[in-house]
């Protein structure tokens, strides 16, 4: 897994390129009309914005594999989809969660925070118990996390697999990025820590919208991986409306390693 390094060497190459030729004296306006933007100097700076914000998308859409493949979706010949949930384990909404699991005998996939893991053992080891998967969703979850080196990425991805191996004995092969932001330092980081970088298709903004919106706009397809948040005190609630409405649809709800038929786990 690898960022695109032939699209990012093409930016750094033209702006180069750019800058040489201004500095040669390249005064050539393209349009007098357009002022300072007409001049290479303007060009230079409107070719740097659209350049910033190519690598902000990229950076934002984790499906768009820019900087580092990661798996969005299943095939989407099979009525299959997988429930994700974020940030957890919290001490009362991840039960509440895990039992409308049960209800419904859904498998889903738990990307923990190694933090909260240390403080909720007994529940990190019930998601298991209860056959569910864990993966990996960092140790701190900084606000800063995609800002720090790929040597302080790696030792922080590595962290949280220790304690989800020590409270379980098994140590995930995916990982989730904070916020789901990637970049250069991310992609690195998860190469040498050798996880499997997961992303989403469907994201339900389940932070930041009411369970009625999301409920009334819910509209999934085959192969989604659906994002949700274990530390949303609608959540089960949510579940407890959407799985048995789906199911009736003839959608079958999987964890992520069945669905993309990958191992969750490290042999070692």
């Amino acid at each position: 897994m690898k960022y695109n390094r032939q699209l990012s060497r093409y930016f750094l190459i033209t702006s180069f390129l750019l800058l040489f030729g201004y500095f040669k004296g390249f005064n050539t306006s393209f349009d007098e009309n357009l002022g300072f933007w007409g001049t290479p100097l303007g060009f230079m700076f409107l070719f740097s914005i659209v350049q910033f914000s190519i690598f902000a998308v990229a950076s934002y859409f984790i499906q768009l594999n820019f900087y580092v493949t990661s798996l969005n979706k299943g095939n989407a010949e099979e009525k299959k989809i997988a429930l994700t949930f974020d940030d957890g384990p919290d001490s009362e909404i991840t039960l509440k969660l895990l039992e409308i699991l049960d209800k419904y005998n859904v498998k889903a996939s738990f990307f923990i925070i190694g933090k909260k893991a240390e403080k909720h053992q007994e529940i990190v080891k019930q998601i298991v118990e209860k056959g569910h998967i864990v993966a990996n969703h960092s140790y701190s979850h900084k606000n800063t996390f995609p800002l720090q080196t790929a040597k302080k990425i790696a030792s922080d991805i590595e962290k949280c697999n220790t304690i989800i191996k020590n409270i379980t004995g098994k140590k995930p092969k995916f990982f989730r990025p904070p916020f789901g932001v990637t970049n250069p330092m991310i992609a690195k980081a998860i190469n040498k820590t050798n996880m499997i970088s997961v992303g989403w298709s469907y994201r339900t903004y389940d932070t930041v919208k009411s369970k009625e919106v999301i409920l009334k706009k819910l509209k999934v397809k085959n192969g989604d991986v659906i994002l949700f948040h274990d530390t949303n005190k609608n959540i089960a609630e949510i579940c407890d409306i959407i799985i048995p409405e789906l199911q009736s649809q003839g959608y079958e709800f999987v964890d992520i390693e069945k669905l993309f038929n990958v191992d969750a786990y490290a042999e070692d």
